[in-house]
């Protein structure tokens, strides 16, 4: 595994961090969702191939995601070894003060993450998209205070515009509070609207983007006859399937799968340090932590994006 630091900061991090949206009671928000049993499989599998980076976020199946993580984790890992990044600002209930980044609500939401994933601080506190009703200087001032009460170690945004990204961090630096250190936004080969403002921005900051959906949920990397729950839902376009076949003919070239083509890709896009990869059966991550080992060439590059 190679490790990176996030953004200007200190924090190494695996540069696969596992995505755990896939936690929790089967069906009770997703079809896909599993358990603790194949939960804690997937995270033990991380742990045994060097990734140190797990990503949760409160409202993932009601919560159960953290619980389920931090138990995993107590299980199988010492606390200083591992990196836990979860998120706050999204809620499914309709009661006010739930939502958003308002100081309520931040600091309401850190004390029931912390006692989900039974830790005492979280590394990484992300604010899961950006909350314009409430304001700016507010939402900052209350995570800088969580770092200097030693629950929350490094903040990071996701879900973010260049102009809102912007916002929030200069009104961190002009008020000395604690800045973002990391953007979690989608970007996959098929999304790639972030590409024009926002990566030359984060480059030029020192802060490191976290790519998420970057096999685009999967669909351009199946086996032509596997069938999972969410492929039953899903029917591929021209576009998707003419993408299909150019990777292929990378990853023959590379003696690797069409995923690992894919993540390869994206560590080959400036400022992504980070891909999450969100997995629910064991044997996946070892697959594709082989992409850290694919070095994409820019004739690659230029013929998958044609």
């Amino acid at each position: 595994m190679e490790y990176v630091r996030l953004g200007n900061s200190g924090l190494l991090v695996s540069k696969v961090c596992l995505g755990t949206m896939g936690f929790g009671t089967p069906g009770k928000l997703f079809s896909w969702t599993v358990g603790y049993e194949d939960a804690g499989a997937v995270v033990k599998e991380c742990l045994d191939n060097g990734i140190n980076f797990f990503d949760t976020a409160n409202i993932y199946t009601g919560g159960e995601s953290e619980e389920i993580l931090g138990r995993a984790l107590k299980k199988y890992a010492k606390r200083q070894d591992v990196v836990i990044a979860t998120k706050c600002g999204l809620s499914y209930s309709q009661n006010p003060n739930t939502e958003g980044l308002s100081r309520k609500v931040i600091f309401d939401e850190i004390e029931k993450s912390l006692q989900r994933l039974d830790t005492d601080y979280i590394d990484l506190y992300i604010v899961h998209r950006p909350d314009m009703d409430t304001p700016v200087e507010e939402t900052m001032e209350a995570l800088h205070d969580l770092v200097k009460m030693g629950k929350v170690r490094y903040i990071g945004a996701s879900n973010m515009t260049a102009w809102q990204f912007a916002k929030y961090q200069y009104t961190a630096e002009k008020y000395g509070w604690t800045k973002f250190i990391s953007l979690q936004n989608t970007h996959n080969i098929m999304e790639r609207e972030d590409e024009r403002e926002l990566f030359p921005m984060l480059e030029d900051m020192g802060v490191s983007l976290t790519a998420y959906k970057v096999l685009a949920g999967g669909r351009l990397t199946r086996q032509d006859n596997e069938q999972t729950e969410r492929s039953k839902t899903q029917e591929l376009s021209d576009i998707e399937k003419e993408l299909i076949r150019r990777l292929q003919v990378i990853a023959d070239r590379y003696s690797c799968s069409r995923a690992d083509v894919l993540i390869a890709w994206e560590f080959a896009k400036k400022p992504i340090d980070v891909v999450l990869v969100g997995t629910t059966k064991v044997g996946r991550i070892s697959d594709t932590i082989k992409a850290i080992d694919v070095r994409l060439t820019a004739e690659d590059i230029a013929e998958l994006e044609v």
